[in-house]
């Protein structure tokens, strides 16, 4: 468990393993306390099956949204019908991807869109780059981070496919915890340190 001290957050880990506990190995320990970390700050979309047995404070709207090359003529998501375009098969996106089609190209008698799985955002925004797709799916709340490290190569094109909201997450007999993150959280926010790093 992370606990917060100091007057904004200074959160660090408590109750660690007995790995940890023991004095063991020194490098048992330091992957320890950084799997706690990263399990606690990892991004976790907040949705109604894991609501069920965790309690979230949310920190990013996010969603999947269509994006294409700087330089394409595309400039509607509906022009995307009939088109080929790549996403992440891992993610939720290729069945989003499938019901906007469904909802917009197909009941509209339009041609569907044909989705190429990827293993990566990388290998998806080289599918499009090379042409092997005219569009990607990406979340829009990436876009800033990846046009700043690819050259403004792409563009966002319509609305997000569905709004997504990620937080950290905390178990359900844990409300102290969740509160006193919550309320660290709203004073960055408050404060303008949210908006500086995000």
């Amino acid at each position: 468990v992370i606990v917060p001290v100091g007057s904004k957050g200074g959160f660090y880990p408590k109750h660690l393993p007995a790995v940890i506990r023991a004095g063991g190995d020194r490098d048992a320990q330091q992957a320890e306390a950084i799997r706690a970390y990263k399990t606690f700050l990892s991004g976790m979309l907040d949705n109604e099956e894991r609501r069920e047995s965790m309690d979230f404070v949310n920190y990013l709207r996010a969603g999947a949204q269509f994006y294409v090359l700087t330089e394409s003529e595309i400039e509607d998501p509906i022009e995307l019908c009939g088109q080929t375009i790549s996403t992440v098969r891992s993610t939720t996106y290729p069945a989003l991807t499938e019901q906007w089609s469904d909802a917009n190209c197909v009941d509209a008698g339009l041609e569907p869109i044909t989705i190429i799985g990827a293993e990566s955002s990388p290998e998806v925004r080289l599918q499009v780059r090379q042409g092997r797709a005219v569009a990607g799916v990406i979340g829009g709340e990436t876009m800033a981070f990846v046009n700043s490290q690819e050259g403004d190569l792409y563009r966002l094109i319509g609305e997000p496919l569905i709004d997504a909201y990620y937080g950290a997450a905390f178990r359900k007999d844990d409300a102290d915890f969740r509160d006193a993150f919550a309320d660290t959280l709203q004073e960055l926010i408050d404060d303008g340190t949210y908006d500086e790093i995000t």
